[in-house]
């Protein structure tokens, strides 16, 4: 998806861009160019889509490298982890509060008792040893049935466990990237210094004294309903959706892709049906 910023403050996103190249174009400027279907190469039919970016934030996440390859020789490569979880049933609910048990073990805020992660090379044999660190924890998850499992990859890189945050040499090409779960407790300090290196980018590629001023209108938010709403949104669409309150933003439905959940609302539509719901 490529973001576009919009005059009025917004963006435009431009969905089912497949980005072929970013190479320099004129006077500092970066040459965005895409195509409106996600091919490999460009086929009969396909529009071509270049925008003409004096700064480029590029996030990539698990495909970080090969973002920066359409820019300049990557700087680092992505060596995924996997995060390994296993979720058990019901039973278990009355064995985990809402504090976590040790460092794997806890409740969701949909009642499910979930057990991880691990921080393995992506390999298969780790369900035993995740349930085995779990009943170390709470030896009674022993005799609860093993729910379902997931597993998470995260975009760690081959240089460090450092978040790869800078700018292309001579560019106004901002990376951002190898950014794994801790990047949501350090987005604030992330997006001071993307925004600083923006800044310093934009002043370099010829743009005015300052950058252009936030936006001044009122940001859109989606509320966050209470959680048997949520339920009964996900049990009224019956489609994977649910749909936040009265959406007043006009944001519509949003689709349960999280494996924990998912698992949480199915445990909430099925307590609905049964009359004990939390």
């Amino acid at each position: 998806m490529v973001l576009v910023p919009e005059e009025d403050g917004g963006s435009r996103a431009y969905r089912g861009v497949m980005v072929a190249g970013c190479p320099m174009g004129e006077a500092g400027f970066v040459d965005v160019r895409g195509y409106t279907a996600p091919r490999r190469r460009p086929s009969r039919g396909q529009r071509l889509c270049v925008v003409e970016a004096s700064v480029v934030v590029a996030c990539g996440g698990l495909l970080g490298d090969a973002l920066e390859a359409l820019h300049r020789r990557p700087p680092f490569a992505i060596k995924p982890r996997r995060g390994d979880f296993l979720l058990f049933d019901g039973s278990a609910r009355a064995l985990v509060g809402a504090t976590p048990v040790g460092v794997y073990v806890w409740r969701s805020a949909l009642g499910v008792v979930a057990c991880g992660p691990t921080a393995e090379p992506v390999r298969e044999e780790v369900r035993a040893a995740l349930l085995d660190a779990a009943c170390a924890a709470v030896p009674q998850l022993r005799e609860a049935g093993v729910a379902g499992s997931y597993s998470g990859l995260r975009p760690g890189c081959d240089l460090s466990a450092d978040y790869q945050i800078g700018r292309a040499e001579g560019s106004s090409w901002v990376t951002v990237g190898a950014i794994r779960s801790t990047g949501l407790t350090g987005a604030l300090g992330i997006a001071r210094r993307a925004a600083a290196l923006c800044d310093e980018a934009w002043r370099e590629s010829g743009g005015a004294a300052e950058p252009p001023p936030p936006p001044s209108g009122a940001v859109r938010t989606t509320p966050l309903p209470p959680l048997h709403e949520i339920a009964a949104s996900y049990r009224a669409r019956a489609d994977g959706s649910v749909v936040f309150g009265a959406d007043e933003a006009g944001f519509g439905p949003h689709l349960v892709t999280h494996p924990l959940t998912a698992a949480g609302l199915d445990a909430q539509l099925a307590g609905m049906l049964r009359g004990t719901a939390i």
